[in-house]
């Protein structure tokens, strides 16, 4: 019997068509690594594959490392001017004027010509005084390069140079043929190229004059500079010793002596008036350095200072760690880094890092590392930094063997801070962004040149951040870069594009009317404490940006007044202490790094040196928002209850991660858990948990039940069974054992993980940059690394409580129609009850479930990693067939390019009867759902694994399949067979999973 493979990622079992009337099928099994390969032209159609390569653990040694470094950085009281006087002394060098117009020292676009004579004298070495002028200071740059484009000058236009090239040449021929000439006409011409000779040789004169005078200018600038540097180090080494000499002294002092030593007497300072103290005499030199060093820093540098004017205390405590804790990466709006303040530096001169300077104001490169922690199969490179003290921080990704290329500009600013009579304001301004800049004043410059190049670009506006990517062929990521970055340099925002947006917003809202999704999310919104940064409309449409204050203004002063707003939320909140940059391209880092320092060069930094630390504005902040029970009437045929409870933000404890080992347990679907319990008594149908909303404020812990008609009567129940199995967590659920099996699969997830395309990634990262220490940035929650009971119970388990709960019951017909409400924005009909006080009493009493269990220790977790192929080997593209049997083939491919310990067994049934009709289409596709639903008990530890296994239904064939770590996939592929054997099919989740399947077409057909 021949069988036929019609994809290679599936093994084919199929019926003999001679041989139907006994059923008489073949099969075929293939092994692979789970990777998708082209078929082969000497095989057959189909093809099956399995690898099973291993990796040894030990192979990787500390590929993690617990410790975290940062990297150093040069203390911003010690620049230097090398780099200007070997500019200038090569300037004092040359031996011709050509000679200074090499290395572009003159910009055609800033000079008035572009030829240069070759035949001008050479520079006298001693030049004469030159008539004193007045210069610009602010000119004068800090490279050798922008100390040249500096000194352009006006000496003659393009034609006049050539012609008086032309003019000499012309003498020379005329002087030749002189002696045989004697006529008049020829002495004027003789006499007129003498006097246009002359006049040439004077414009070169002036040119050399010019040239020399700004040489004489530069020396008396740079000898300046150097006294006033000379003048600041030796500040600064009084400052230090200043500083050393209080220090002694407060080490010697009673004061000291006391904390170390307290007695009773009732004079003697506390630890408390101690630290006070102390505070004043940090306090009192950080103003010392703020009034003398500073300041004469900022008169010797160019108008953008590389310090702050000042240090204020009450910033320096909270960044630096000094006193009470180091606040690095918390709930905050950024990740503050002690090598960022000028304080810290000049006391404890940290080393490292870099510093560079760019055209038209002095940037620091800061916070410089490449000490990125990434996945063992990633080869990318990574390198971090900052533009200055307040700047943009920006993250690269070199990848050599990328075709795209991308970028992100991540603001941390979004909806929740929109004026409350324009809400949104900040979705309007991120559609205004792309109509134009001042470099590239074309509303379609940027799509046109994406569209042409293979590229894309887009926007999102969430709650805190506005995100804005693009994608283009590598080859033109340096222009498309650019174009891209003007948006938050220099954007146009004109005043005749802001009613035709607006309309483009409304289009978009319109789209979402009906997205039970967008529906439900306003409605929380909607329903949660008004005083919270979540309450507001933040899509917008036109009677929110326009309409509504037309009514009131005319249309307009109604335009005028948005584009205010408009133009005054730009500028409070597009900031660059707000701004993460990613980008993603095939150059290498340094490249990288240098075109984002000169087109971000321009780029004002931020007056204002961090945002405000977010304060807790709690969701539903009281019990007036909480202890509800919210009845939602959906557009489609949904029935889900949403139990939700308020928890503080926890992004700051990622380390730990304290809801993750919460909702792996009460999410567990193994035999004994919630989900198992319910589902036997035919109420529901999944369930999921973990946090569904998360900001600066609050996280939004959420259970997320999928009803069966029947469980539309038991809500009651089903929220006692969540509440008994949240006390079997609380009381006997947090074990070491648990943790550390849940850390060792996320730490192998992670090692393990495959590359994302160029824009998935910089979305990534630019995000978690608000969020993350830099070394983190790309590992960010996947893997922590903290066992911390202590604080699940506290911020997690004390918090799912029924004062804490909404609960939300989304199904037709279930309104209150005599207490119906409807949001304003989509219309969403709903209503609201609190909960009685007796449910709410018998939730806090709940007793153990007698059928509810924790789960056992996961056999499946893979514990050789092992690569049986060798290094270095190729293998053929063709599967090799291993067994030729009637009714049965084996195929096998070995994996030499990945080499990672995953693969994938598939086995197929291949039938005629499968889908030749659509009553055998349906049925095909319920069985596979129904054996899958009998399968998800047995196979969730698996799937807690990195493993799969299931079966799906193609038009000529059934596949079983099993993915995953290869040392355990074979074991999962035999349990599943040997279930099947006994497979039934119950006539209760039959007609479950047929009612399901039938809502399913219901809703496609509405899409």
């Amino acid at each position: 019997m021949l069988l036929k493979f019609d994809e290679p990622e599936l093994l084919s079992l199929k019926f003999d068509e001679d041989s139907l009337d006994t059923f008489d099928y073949s099969s075929d099994l293939l092994l692979s690594d789970g990777l998708m390969h082209p078929p082969s032209p000497l095989m057959d159609d189909d093809s099956v594959v399995l690898l099973e390569p291993k990796v040894d653990l030990d192979a990787f040694p500390g590929f993690i490392s617990d410790e975290m470094s940062l990297q150093e950085e040069p203390s911003p009281m010690e620049p230097t001017l090398d780099a200007v006087d070997a500019d200038i002394n090569n300037l004092f060098e040359i031996s011709s004027p050509i000679d200074a117009y090499e290395d572009d020292f003159f910009s055609p676009a800033k000079m008035e010509f572009t030829t240069i004579p070759t035949h001008c004298a050479p520079m006298p070495e001693e030049t004469k005084t030159p008539q004193k002028r007045q210069y610009n200071k602010r000119q004068v740059k800090a490279t050798p390069r922008s100390v040249k484009r500096q000194r352009s000058s006006r000496v003659t236009d393009d034609e006049d140079e050539e012609e008086s090239i032309v003019v000499e040449h012309k003498s020379k021929s005329i002087k030749s043929e002189a002696p045989r000439r004697d006529d008049d006409k020829y002495q004027r011409r003789l006499v007129a190229n003498k006097r246009s000779a002359q006049a040439s040789r004077e414009r070169k004169k002036a040119m050399r004059n010019e040239l020399e005078e700004k040489v004489t200018f530069l020396t008396q600038e740079s000898a300046s500079l150097k006294a006033e540097m000379n003048k600041v180090e030796l500040e600064n080494e009084m400052l230090k010793k200043e500083f050393e000499q209080i220090r002694k002294a407060l080490s010697k002092s009673d004061l000291f002596q006391n904390i170390q030593n307290p007695t009773s007497d009732a004079e003697t300072p506390t630890s408390t008036s101690a630290s006070v103290y102390l505070m004043m005499v940090l306090y009192s030199f950080s103003q010392h350095l703020a009034q003398q060093a500073v300041p004469a820093l900022q008169s010797c540098l160019p108008p953008s200072p590389v310090l702050p004017l000042a240090v204020r205390p009450q910033l320096m405590w909270r960044t630096t760690g000094l006193i009470g804790r180091v606040h690095r990466s918390v709930a905050q709006y950024r990740v503050h880094s002690c090598n960022s303040n000028p304080f810290r530096s000049v006391i404890f001169n940290r080393g490292g890092g870099s510093t560079s300077t760019s055209m038209g104001s002095v940037r620091q490169i800061i916070d410089v590392t490449e000490d990125i922690k990434k996945p063992m199969i990633d080869d990318r490179k990574y390198r971090y930094f900052r533009l200055g003290g307040e700047g943009v921080r920006c993250m690269l990704v070199s990848d050599p063997e990328t075709d795209k290329s991308a970028a992100c500009m991540n603001i941390k600013s979004g909806s929740s801070e929109d004026p409350l009579d324009f809400p949104g304001l900040a979705h309007f301004i991120e559609h205004m962004l792309f109509l134009g800049t001042e470099k590239y004043p074309s509303d379609t410059e940027m799509n046109e040149f994406l569209s042409s190049h293979g590229g894309s670009n887009n926007a999102s506006t969430g709650t805190e951040n506005t995100n804005y990517h693009m994608e283009v062929l590598q080859q033109y990521f340096e222009e498309s870069l650019d174009r891209f970055l003007q948006f938050f340099i220099s954007p146009m925002m004109n005043e005749s594009a802001v009613e035709r947006e607006v309309d483009a917003v409304e289009s978009e809202h319109s789209k979402n009317l009906q997205s039970d999704a967008f529906r439900f999310y306003q409605l929380q919104k909607y329903l949660s404490n008004p005083q919270s940064l979540f309450q507001n409309f933040g899509t917008g449409n036109r009677k929110s940006l326009l309409d509504s204050h037309v009514e009131v203004l005319g249309k307009e002063a109604a335009l005028q007044k948005l584009r205010g707003k408009l133009l005054e939320f730009h500028r409070n909140n597009y900031e660059t202490h707000r701004m993460t940059l990613a980008v993603y391209g095939k150059e290498d880092l340094d490249t990288l790094q240098r075109w984002i320092t000169q087109k971000l060069s321009v780029l004002q930094q931020s007056s204002r040196q961090s945002l405000p630390v977010p304060t807790h504005t709690p969701y539903p902040a009281n019990t007036e928002f909480s202890g509800r029970m919210i009845h939602v009437e959906p557009v489609k045929e949904i029935r889900q209850l949403r139990v939700q409870f308020e928890l503080k933000s926890l992004r700051s404890l990622y380390k730990s991660n304290p809801t993750r080992l919460v909702s792996k347990l009460v999410g567990h679907e193994c035999s004994g858990s919630a989900l198992s319990i319910m589902k036997k008594k035919g109420w529901v149908e999944s369930l999921s948990t973990g946090l569904a909303r998360r900001n600066s404020s609050f996280d939004l812990f959420s259970i997320e039940i999928g009803l069966t008609k029947n469980g539309l009567d038991h809500v009651h129940d089903i929220i006692i069974i969540l509440f008994q199995c949240i006390k079997l967590v609380a009381e006997r659920g947090i074990h070491r054992w648990i943790h550390e099996e849940a850390a060792t699969m996320d730490e192998l997830f992670f090692r393990f993980s495959s590359k994302r395309g160029a824009e998935r990634s910089v979305q990534d990262i630019a995000a978690n940059m608000h969020h993350f220490l830099p070394e983190d940035v790309i590992i960010n929650e996947r893997f922590p690394s903290e066992y911390d009971p202590e604080t699940i119970k506290r911020e997690v388990l004390d918090n799912l409580t029924p004062e804490n709960m909404n609960v939300y019951l989304v199904a037709k017909g279930k309104v209150d129609e005599n207490s119906a409400q409807k949001e304003p924005w989509y219309g969403t009909k709903f209503s609201v009850e609190k909960l009685s006080e007796e449910f709410k009493q018998q939730l806090r009493d709940v007793k153990f479930h007698p059928d509810l269990t924790l789960p056992v220790v996961n056999e499946f977790i893979p514990n050789d990693l092992s690569i049986l192929c060798p290094e270095g080997q190729t293998t053929p593209e063709a599967p090799l067939l291993v067994r030729n049997e009637k009714g049965f083939r084996l195929w096998h491919k070995l994996d030499s390019k990945f080499r990672i310990p995953k693969g994938s067994i598939l086995l197929s049934m291949h039938s005629p009867f499968i889908n030749n009709s659509p009553v055998t289409s349906v049925s095909s596709t319920l069985l596979s759902e129904l054996i899958e639903d009998d399968l998800n008990e047995f196979s969730y530890y698996a799937s807690l694994c990195g493993l799969s296994c299931g079966i799906s239904s193609h038009p000529t064939k059934l596949t079983f399949y099993s993915r995953g770590f290869s040392q355990k996939m074979g074991y999962l592929m035999i349990k599943m067979v040997e279930r099947m054997k006994n497979f039934k099919i119950p006539e209760d989740r039959f007609n479950m999973i047929k009612e399901q399947f039938a809502r399913q077409y219901v809703n496609q057909r509405m899409e």
